[in-house]
């Protein structure tokens, strides 16, 4: 039966097992990419009372899953990058989509009784890039530190200029 909406794709690796040891390298949107978690000012991120409750929300995993660790991280005005390490003693192998499912929905949760309102606070799934070695977990940790710099040419902007990208910036 055909669909008139476009099939979702996946874009996680197929055969991987993502409750591996390893370092993962995560992006979560808000849900239609509004800036809803703080605004960028000279370069720096500023949260509002909402990207301090994601935030918390993030800094908390560790506590609920103790065989991971964060790394790098940033919240941005309307998406999350982060750095998250599984180890190799993940008793119930739970997957990184456990994990960020898990974020998502504890944040969801915090926001609605926090803010009294409904509604999503995120997009579905996330995007995720396996760290394979020490130059892309360096090169992913500076591009983490960066973001807010990059903010006024980042695509995830909704105040960047699209004009001024076509004219090769």
């Amino acid at each position: 039966m055909d669909s008139q909406y476009p099939k979702r794709q996946s874009v996680r690796l197929p055969g991987f097992d993502y409750a591996q040891a390893g370092a993962y390298f995560v992006t979560v949107c808000s849900y239609n990419k509004k800036c809803i978690f703080g605004h960028i000012t000279d370069t720096h991120m500023h949260l509002n009372r909402l990207g301090a409750l994601v935030v918390a929300a993030w800094k908390e995993l560790p506590q609920m899953y103790t065989f991971i660790s964060l790394d790098n991280w940033v919240l941005m005005p309307n998406h999350f990058h982060g750095i998250i390490w599984l180890n190799e003693k993940n008793p119930d192998q739970k997957s990184l989509s456990k994990i960020i499912s898990a974020f998502k929905s504890i944040s969801t949760s915090r926001a609605r009784k926090a803010f009294d309102q409904g509604g999503s606070l995120w997009q579905r799934s996330f995007y995720e890039h396996i760290i394979r070695n020490q130059s892309d977990l360096l090169r992913i940790r500076q591009y983490i530190e960066d973001n807010a710099a990059q903010w006024a040419v980042d695509r995830e902007n909704p105040d960047f200029n699209r004009t001024v990208q076509n004219e090769g910036l």
